[in-house]
């Protein structure tokens, strides 16, 4: 059983190390100080670094089993081509605030540029290759559905996490490119994904979705809370950066964009979590999708932060607050599950080997 599933490891398990790394980002901005929070945050951290190592090898060596039997590629696996390199991102983000504390500021700025060039290698090139194969190969597309978006909101979450290393540029030039570059991965994920979004929610109000792919909805609410948390980190960085008015406008494009577009997700959340407790009535089982729903909320979590950062409202601070304590509680159910999931699999193959000794 669990060599069976080894072997059908594929890039939708990058969805555990995007769940986990995303939590620990979200104690970075945290805008209530709580003592051991960066510790637990930092834990975390080395877990997703851990599994996106991990995963890495198995889904290569998976990958190459299936070569080897000449399987044909699942075109529903194709939107997800893009999670390992936002696993990449999300570690990466993650080692410029995380990682000064063990190992120092240079080198974790250091692993941080690294993580975020090949994250945005890779995201950028799914961005591309995922359209071109589903025009170039009729018939390669399945129905429109929320994991449609997977391929495009890469360069929204490159854009947020190249933020974060605006200030470790060698020189004012060098800040105002990256600036520009993560405007640019800004706009295109913004764009290409309310280009996709009325196509994929003309779906779902007309099919619905399977019972086991229902925490993929999720998925719909990751351009939102990424471009609320992206638009805010920018603006702040273009304040030192911009002349007047510029800094002033991004600072107001950052609310006026950001409070909109944070309405939406809040809304999509609640949508995704009355149907992800009907679904769950009527016996969802788990998967590798149900890692769907953390590394999504945990985006509205870092852009209410910012909201939050920016603002000083109180009841923007509460909404932080609680937002925050619905992740941990999605990821520990999600990562348990995960767990006795596997620890089954264990189970199922050993108790045969061990009746085989006996006999």
């Amino acid at each position: 059983m669990i060599t069976s599933r080894l072997e059908q490891a594929g890039p939708p398990w990058f969805g555990a190390v995007m769940g986990t790394g995303i939590v620990a980002v979200a104690t970075t901005s945290f805008p209530v100080p709580v003592p051991g929070l960066r510790v637990v945050g930092t834990v975390l951290w080395l877990l997703a670094a851990a599994l996106l190592v991990a995963l890495g090898v198995l889904v290569v060596r998976a990958g190459a089993a299936r070569r080897r039997r000449g399987d044909r590629p699942d075109p529903s696996d194709l939107p997800f081509l893009g999670a390992p390199g936002l696993g990449l991102l999300t570690v990466g983000a993650g080692a410029v605030e995380l990682g000064p504390g063990l190992f120092g500021e240079p080198a974790a700025a250091a692993l941080s540029w690294t993580l975020w060039s090949s994250g945005t290698v890779v995201v950028l090139v799914v961005a591309v290759w995922v359209p071109f194969r589903w025009i170039s190969r009729p018939g390669s597309a399945t129905d429109p559905a929320p994991a449609w978006i997977m391929p495009v909101v890469g360069p929204m979450v490159a854009a947020a996490d190249g933020a974060l290393l605006i200030g470790h540029t060698p020189g004012p030039a060098a800040a105002s490119t990256m600036l520009l570059v993560c405007v640019a991965l800004f706009g295109l994920g913004v764009v290409s994904a309310l280009a996709l979004l009325p196509r994929v929610l003309a779906r779902l109000g007309t099919a619905g979705l399977a019972l086991a792919d229902t925490p993929t909805v999720v998925i719909v609410l990751g351009p939102f809370g990424q471009s609320v948390t992206a638009a805010n980190l920018l603006a702040g960085q273009a304040q030192g950066l911009l002349p007047e008015p510029f800094a002033g406008v991004a600072i107001g494009a950052g609310l006026l964009y950001g409070a909109p577009a944070w309405g939406f997700a809040v809304g999509w959340t609640v949508l995704s979590a009355v149907l992800i407790g009907h679904a769950l009535r009527r016996g969802m089982p788990f998967s590798a999708s149900w890692w769907a729903v953390t590394f999504p909320l945990g985006t509205l979590v870092t852009g209410t932060n910012a909201l939050a950062a920016r603002t000083a409202l109180p009841p923007v601070v509460g909404a932080a607050v609680v937002l925050f304590a619905v992740l941990v509680l999605v990821w520990v159910v999600v990562a348990a599950a995960t767990v006795r999931s596997a620890l089954s699999d264990v189970a199922d193959e050993i108790g045969p080997a061990r009746r085989s000794v006996r006999a």
